[in-house]
């Protein structure tokens, strides 16, 4: 059987008509490769099927040949091509055929230049009725062929050199046939077909397959007429007989009786080949060929060599002997010669016939999506992760580019949280078993993962138990995991209480903090760290014994200290907590270190702006920080002093793995979105501190933090300036980024910007076109808003580096990364 191949249209339909012929030529030639010396010559076959409401093209190639002609074919129409099982009902149901042969050697005008790649498949899918088939069987021309026709067409054209599309790399002879439910349907859809071809040039028609070979009703009649002869004894004449004698001087007569006696061997003879000619016919020979091997017979070869083209001329004779005069000049008449191939052969370029089978010629070919984009080699032969496949080549995502930033872009449910999961699972890999290859992290590597939507923690959780790497998982809603304390910071109290407010402005939208607000928040977060770092209400109590129990249950916390500072309990335990803190400033100074006397000198201080005001000014003046303290105290599940605490100090130094999970999870009360936005862009702020003080030149020493986020949207804060410093200067920090988003207008313009030049971009499918739009402009001229559309589910459009020169844009399968890690 051969390998069957179909085409779907795609967003990227060939309209160069120079590139399409050019590129189609070398798929012909690829599908229909010319034998060695010890090898046949291979023949290949395309078909044009007109289904009800469906138009299905089919390429059908030796089992020899190497599938990936169907690509080069399916990248030559700007589509893909996949396999098929078995040829379309239509052809092997087929009751008529009729197939195209030589009328006359009459040149008929026909132009190819500049000949639209699709119109052929658009004349055949709109006028060929339902259950018709065209079909081209076709293999290289043998060097014969070749020479036989190359002299047929200067004789034809006049030409010593003639320009013709039949002389070009890449021709095959090709013959022609037609399927259909009538035999007149089938010619009616072949004389369609011979019209409509670009530079098809020769006088054809299309007749039935005859139902017995040639020659065979000679064989019938001569085999007829032998056993007559034979059997009704006809007498040998005498006068032969006399003749035969004399000359011999034998007696013949004995001889030519034995010889009669042998007649019925040609009997049977010519009697066979007649029977052969109507077992092994032409139609016969055809259904055979569809049935068992799905493709139509090999075209046939001359048989003899063709008379020799002659032209008109007057032919010199020479001189008359006697007289010396001139002989009179013969004239010799024009003779086309013999047609160089089959009658049922011609020979041409394969863009002649091939657009017949282009899938963007008719509404009624199904669609594919986008074009197959094969990788190049070098990134073929990359090191790194296998993502997928590109034109049946695994594809990689170069260890070398992922030091330089990993962009996803896709709709929900495209993939792109499995293939960032996938590239987590290959770093977990690397850290229990290091490769020891460059630029891959290895085994001083820090993960990171912060998961906003919930459900996706598990998959991160799964690859890290499926390569047997600890990793830790923090959820922001369960009580009893471990919390990362964004406020920590390894500096004294006032830079603590600055990094703090920096924390509240990069969460909020731009403005929403403004001068203020700072300058409160300032003040009570230098005072709250103050009273918790040092536990001054157990040291000393200046207050009501009502308002001292405000603050020494187990749940309290430092945001509960500024919410108070900041009256927002009232103005009494304001007053109580700063009588407290002067108490406690006299009595550091008398008992405690000077460390602790400076911190509380700091606190006092700072609270000045504070209390200095009377109490109906402090309550205007600290109104909108108390608002944005309220949304913290909201939290008190994550930031209760009760919670098991940790800090990106801890996790950085000791190159831990762990996914923060800031979502909503079953079993705990759901987590607000604004919540969700709000913690995760306080850990992201205190984070990048974390990595500017711990991670110095962790480049050179070889080390990496690997960042991932499948919603880069909820990373960002009020400036881009953090997420884009991990771009600008995160590699000498050893700082990998791998981000993904659902809507590329979310993001920053300059967080935009930014990510577009990380060495590696992709995008799954994209079906908003404005959204597209902003993509498609990163990844090369090469892929269309439209592509991006178009992508099937699990489809990507990459653009990455190898040795950082960026590649060509591929679209590659991307593999089912979930299943591998048996996650579903």
């Amino acid at each position: 059987m051969f390998q069957l191949f179909s085409f779907e249209r795609s967003t990227d339909a060939a309209s160069d008509p120079a590139a399409y012929s050019t590129r189609v030529s070398s798929a012909a030639a690829a599908a229909a490769p010319k034998g060695g010396v010890f090898s046949r010559d291979k023949h290949a076959c395309l078909f044009a099927v007109r289904g009800e409401g469906s138009y299905t093209p089919v390429l059908g190639l030796d089992t020899s040949v190497n599938e990936k002609s169907a690509q080069l074919m399916g990248q030559a129409f700007g589509t893909r091509s996949r396999r098929l099982d078995e040829l379309p009902a239509e052809v092997r149901q087929s009751r008529g055929f009729a197939q195209l042969v030589l009328n006359s050697q009459a040149l008929v005008g026909s132009t190819q230049a500049g000949a639209d790649p699709a119109e052929v498949a658009r004349v055949l899918s709109t006028s060929m009725p339902p259950g018709c088939w065209v079909g081209v069987s076709f293999r290289a021309p043998t060097s014969n062929e070749t020479k036989w026709h190359m002299r047929w067409l200067q004789h034809r054209h006049d030409a010593a050199a003639p320009t013709h599309n039949s002389i070009r790399q890449g021709v095959v002879a090709a013959s022609f046939y037609a399927g259909g439910p009538t035999t007149q349907d089938a010619c009616e859809a072949l004389g369609l077909l011979a019209s409509s071809m670009p530079g098809f040039d020769l006088d054809v028609r299309a007749r039935p397959v005859p139902k017995v070979a040639r020659g065979t009703v000679r064989s019938f009649l001569l085999a007829g007429v032998l056993a007559a002869l034979w059997m009704l004894g006809v007498p040998f004449p005498d006068a032969l007989y006399d003749s035969l004698k004399e000359a011999a001087e034998i007696d013949v007569q004995d001889q030519v009786a034995l010889v009669w006696s042998y007649l019925w061997v040609p009997v049977v003879g010519f009697a066979a080949g007649g029977l052969r000619g109507v077992l092994a016919s032409p139609v016969a020979r055809l259904k055979r060929s569809l049935r068992t091997t799905g493709a139509l017979p090999a075209p046939a070869q001359r048989k003899g060599k063709p008379a020799a083209p002659q032209r008109e001329r007057w032919e010199q004779r020479g001189f008359d002997r006697e007289t010396g005069s001139p002989r009179q000049p013969r004239h010799i008449k024009e003779r086309p010669g013999g047609y160089p191939l089959a009658d049922d052969v011609f020979k041409f370029g394969a863009s002649t016939f091939t657009s017949m089978a282009n899938p963007h010629g008719s509404s009624l070919v199904s669609s594919a999506g986008v074009a197959e984009r094969a990788a190049t080699p070098e990134l073929l032969e990359a090191d790194g992760l296998i993502i997928g496949e590109a034109a049946g080549e695994p594809v990689p995502i170069p260890s070398r580019a992922m030091r330089f930033g990993t962009m996803v872009f896709g709709r929900p449910g495209s993939g792109k949280t499995s293939l960032l999961q996938g590239l987590w699972g290959f770093l977990c890999q690397e850290r229990v078993q290091p490769s020891g290859h460059p630029d891959r992290p290895g085994e001083q590597s820090a993960l990171i993962a912060f998961e906003t939507k919930g459900k996706g923690a598990a998959g991160y959780l799964g690859w890290a138990e499926y390569y047997g790497d600890r990793c830790a998982l923090i959820t922001a809603r369960d009580p009893d995991s471990i919390a990362i304390d964004p406020f920590y910071i390894n500096a004294p109290l006032r830079e603590r209480a600055l990094h703090a407010v920096d924390c509240f402005v990069y969460a909020y939208d731009e403005g929403a903090v403004g001068d203020r607000s700072r300058e409160a928040l300032r003040a009570v977060y230098t005072a709250a760290f103050c009273f918790m770092d040092h536990q001054i209400i157990d040291q000393v109590w200046a207050g009501s014994p009502e308002g001292k129990r405000l603050f020494t249950h187990p749940d309290v916390s430092v945001h509960d200290y500024a919410h108070a500072l900041l009256a927002g309990l009232g103005e009494e335990p304001f007053q109580d907590l700063m009588a407290t803190l002067g108490a406690y400033t006299k009595y550091s100074s008398r008992e405690l270190s000077a460390a602790e006397h400076e911190d509380a000198l700091a606190a006092q201080d700072a609270m000045g702006v504070i209390a200095s005001k009377s109490a109906a000014a402090r309550a205007t003046y600290c109104e909108a920080p108390r608002n944005k303290v309220d949304d913290l105290r909201s939290m008190g599940f994550y930031f209760t002093s009760a919670r098991r605490q940790a800090s990106w100090h801890q996790v950085l130094n000791g190159k831990r793995s762990v996914v923060v999970n800031t979502g909503s999870v079953e079993g705990f009360r759901r987590m607000a979105e604004s919540q969700t936005q709000l913690l995760t862009r306080m850990l992201v702020f205190s984070l990048h501190a974390a990595i500017m003080e711990v991670c110095t030149n962790w480049e050179d020493t070889g080390e990496s933090v690997s960042i991932f986020a499948d919603e880069l949207a909820m990373l960002q804060g009020s400036s881009p300036d953090i997420l884009v410093s991990w771009r600008a200067q995160g590699r000498t920090y050893g700082v990998r980024t791998f981000f993904a988003t659902q809507e590329p207008e979310l993001l920053l313009a300059k967080l935009l910007k930014s990510v577009m030049t990380y060495a590696t971009v992709g995008s799954f499918i994209q079906p908003a076109i404005d959204q597209a739009e902003v993509v498609s402009k990163q990844l090369n001229s090469e892929v269309s808003p439209q592509d991006l559309a178009a992508l099937n589910k699990y489809e990507l459009a990459l653009r990455t580096q190898v040795e950082d020169r960026p590649q060509p844009t591929v679209v590659v399968a991307v593999k089912d990364f979930d299943a591998i890690a048996g996650l579903r």
